[in-house]
């Protein structure tokens, strides 16, 4: 069975997605390189010209509402009959409408378009839609920025505790692409031991798994709960609620205390970070200097 490479676009309502589909479809390399079905489950400020790209983009677009089914076996029918080289969807979070995709299709790639404008108004009230788009893209870009280049690093960390391994890209109004931003940390790099405050672990925790070359070998203090696992070994860290209530998770470490300790125990905790190979992905690791028993601090729930 040929596979048909499948790209999705998400985004909450008025993100920018039609905007950014229509730039991919309107460049030479892809538009001169097949045929595209593009199915589109929102209708937002900027509207398709349907015959436009038919004629000249050689895209056929297919729009779909909330009241409209469309089974996966007329689906595949359609993408065999008119021999589409690749399909787009644009997915509104908001939309109710689940799409049942054919066998012939496969994900390439997922891009998740958040507007810095209304994200923090989203991320706070809807932050479980906002998780549906987030958990699965490989691509993670930020628009309309101006004005928001201060907050950009809080919002990247917000996110990363949903989705580490995404690329995270911002633009500006102009079209132009920032990839690296200036970290600001709330602790010092450079202190003998790195105090890490309670309301900062998020915020260390990211960072630490995302940048080794920074704290390879740096001494750390923080307060932190203790897992025991079925083998003996120390976890040891902080719950975070990442998108609800009924959406907790452990940020922990590895690490090589020997004690046995009971259930939610707090201790508070100076040691080394070095880097190991866990399960085939370098983690950091903890190694005890010092710790001891301490009881729970007043925000045990990580937020950021």
């Amino acid at each position: 069975m040929k596979q048909i490479p499948l790209f999705i676009i998400n985004g909450m309502l008025d993100s920018g997605k039609t905007s950014f589909i229509s730039t991919i479809i309107h460049q030479d390399g892809f538009y001169k390189k097949g045929t595209t079905l593009l199915i589109t489950l929102e209708e937002g400020e900027v509207e398709y010209d349907s015959l436009k790209l038919l004629d000249d983009f050689n895209t056929t677009v297919l729009s779909l509402d909330d009241s409209t089914v469309l089974p996966k076996e007329k689906l595949d029918n359609l993408i065999k009959m008119h021999r589409f080289d690749r399909v787009i969807i644009e997915n509104n979070a908001m939309s109710e409408n689940v799409l049942e995709l054919p066998e012939c299709l496969i994900v390439s790639q997922i891009i998740t378009l958040i507007d810095c404008t209304t994200f923090e108004t989203y991320y706070q009230n809807m932050r479980v839609k906002m998780a549906d788009i987030i958990r699965p893209a490989n691509l993670i870009l930020f628009n309309r920025i101006d004005g928001y280049e201060d907050k950009l690093l809080s919002y990247k960390r917000s996110l990363m505790l949903l989705n580490n391994e995404a690329d995270y890209v911002f633009q500006n109004t102009n079209g132009e692409v920032i990839d690296t931003l200036a970290d600001e940390l709330p602790y010092d790099l450079n202190s003998d031991i790195i105090k890490i405050e309670d309301k900062d672990y998020g915020v260390f925790f990211i960072d630490s798994y995302d940048q080794k070359d920074r704290y390879e070998g740096k001494k750390v203090n923080l307060d932190c709960v203790c897992y025991m696992q079925a083998d003996g070994t120390v976890v040891v860290g902080r719950l975070a609620m990442t998108c609800c209530e009924n959406d907790i998770q452990l940020l922990g470490f590895f690490t090589d205390i020997k004690e046995s300790f009971k259930a939610n125990e707090w201790i508070n905790l100076t040691a080394i970070i070095k880097y190991e190979n866990i399960e085939d992905e370098e983690e950091p690791v903890l190694k005890v200097i010092e710790y001891k028993k301490i009881e729970q601090i007043k925000d045990p729930v990580v937020t950021l």
